[in-house]
C-alpha cells in the first residue's frame, strides 16, 4: 500500500513530524503522508561506530524523477560527515592500507561480494573534507573509482585536489 510504512511507525508510537524530518515520509498536495522511499530498494546508512542513521533509495522504476533518495539531513546524519560502508570496511582498510573510494552503494556491495572490502562510497555526494579526515585515520593512500561519466569525471578531478591537499596518496 501507498502509506503502510507511515502509518505502521505511527502506530507503533513513532512522531509523525520526526518521521517527515527525517525524509522518511512526506505529506502530498493534500496534506496527506506518504512513503518517501516507496517502491525503492533501501540501504540503511550507518554510522563510524555502526548505529544506523539514515537511509539510502534506489528506484525500482527506471522513470523515476530521481534514481537515488537519501534521507534528509538532522541532528544524527550528516552526509558530508559519512561514508557509506565505513563501519564494516574500516580494519580491511587499516590492514591493505589502502581504500577504494567509489560512487555507490551498489558499487561497495558489489566489491564486498567479490572480496574487496576496503572500500567505501560518499553514497553519490561529492567527496568531501570531512570524509577524507574519516579515512586518513585508517590510511592515507586511497584509489578513486568514479563512474566514467561527465559527473563521475568532475567527482574525480575535484576529489584528487581534496585528497592531494590533505596529504594523502
Amino acid at each position: 500500500k501507498a502509506n503502510s510504512f507511515g502509518k505502521a511507525a505511527i502506530k507503533a508510537g513513532y512522531d509523525a513530524d520526526v518521521l517527515a524530518a527525517s525524509s522518511l515520509i512526506g505529506k502530498n498536495e493534500n496534506g496527506q503522508n506518504y512513503d518517501k522511499f516507496k517502491d525503492r530498494t533501501i540501504f540503511p546508512i550507518h554510522s563510524y561506530t555502526g548505529k544506523v542513521i539514515g537511509f539510502g533509495g534506489r528506484a525500482f522504476n527506471p522513470n523515476a524523477k530521481s534514481k537515488y533518495l537519501n534521507s534528509g539531513e538532522t541532528l544524527i546524519y550528516d552526509k558530508s560527515k559519512v561514508l557509506y560502508g565505513l563501519n564494516l570496511s574500516k580494519q580491511a582498510i587499516r590492514k591493505a592500507n589502502k581504500c577504494f573510494i567509489v560512487e555507490g552503494y551498489t558499487d561497495v556491495i558489489s566489491m564486498h561480494q567479490n572480496g574487496v572490502e576496503n572500500v567505501v562510497s560518499a553514497s553519490g555526494t561529492a567527496l568531501g573534507p570531512q570524509q577524507i579526515q574519516l579515512i586518513k585515520r585508517s590510511t592515507n593512500n586511497v584509489t578513486l573509482l568514479f563512474d566514467g561519466d561527465k559527473a563521475g569525471i568532475k567527482a574525480t578531478l575535484r576529489s584528487i585536489d581534496l585528497c592531494l591537499k590533505a596529504e594523502m596518496n
